[in-house]
């Protein structure tokens, strides 16, 4: 079967690895390092297009190696190439892993609670094995502060270990916690099953315009002028996009409601 291929990308084209391998290897074709946090996902180039025979299909599938050690997959997998489309081959990258979230328990893992603080060792040798844990206190927006060789927790530690279903703590005590690192569940699934509450998702919907850095920006009329921040929601799209919002010609979000001393309710305080 011959098979027309056009190669943009920097690499040779896609080969076997082995004798016996039942799929060529792809390779990403970027211009810079891309980071998929947990449960993200982005496209990735490869900067190959293809022209296959009629009543034929080309499949894109993940690296087990990849799945099992780090949690990423492809994840419309199996990604499918009709035979008509004549577009640049693209691979859609999900992060299913709970690293940043293990790294943080595999953290708390002999750190000491003392005077009301939770301390966390972070000595020059120890930072790399827990970097990840360091990330996941900043992903939650727990407040924390280097002191020395340690990380202190203040404000928000016993909030923190009482998700983690840490309800008691004395001055002293070293902290332990199970880590199974092999865990395939969401972080929140996790974080339940630890809590003696049910745990929800802090933000559901997000309201705002996205902005950039003005320096960087380009200039562009806006037509009317606008010199407020819209509230765009979901109509919004993942941009934050004002002008997909007036496309679809309304916007959703959640608002708190107010009571008046009158009686009366509504979104203004």
């Amino acid at each position: 079967m011959n098979i027309r291929i056009v190669n943009k990308s920097k690499h040779a084209l896609p080969q076997y690895s082995t004798k016996f391998s039942a799929g060529v290897d792809l390779r990403a074709n970027l211009d810079a390092v891309v980071t998929l946090k947990p449960l993200q996902r982005a496209l990735i180039s490869t900067g190959l297009f293809i022209e296959l025979p009629v009543g034929y299909e080309a499949q894109i599938r993940p690296r087990s190696g990849l799945a099992l050690k780090k949690g990423i997959s492809v994840l419309n997998t199996p990604g499918t190439i009709d035979a008509d489309y004549r577009g640049e081959i693209g691979v859609i990258l999900v992060n299913l892993s709970n690293e940043e979230f293990v790294g943080l328990l595999r953290w708390l893992n002999g750190a000491v609670w003392r005077g009301g603080k939770l301390v966390l060792n972070w000595e020059r040798g120890v930072r790399e094995k827990f970097g990840l844990g360091k990330r996941a206190l900043e992903i939650l927006g727990v407040e924390h502060e280097v002191v020395l060789d340690n990380v202190v927790v203040s404000l928000d530690a016993l909030a923190l270990l009482f998700n983690l279903g840490k309800t008691d703590v004395y001055n002293g005590e070293v902290l332990l916690f199970k880590v199974d690192e092999m865990d395939l569940r969401k972080v929140l699934e996790i974080v339940n099953s630890l809590c003696l509450v049910e745990i929800k998702d802090k933000a559901g919907t997000f309201i705002g315009a996205r902005m950039g850095r003005p320096e960087k920006a380009k200039l562009r009329k806006l037509v009317g002028s606008p010199n407020v921040l819209f509230p765009l929601g979901e109509s919004g799209g993942k941009l934050k996009s004002v002008q997909i919002a007036g496309m679809s010609g309304s916007v959703k979000s959640d608002f708190p409601m107010f009571r008046c001393v009158c009686g009366n309710e509504g979104i203004f305080e």
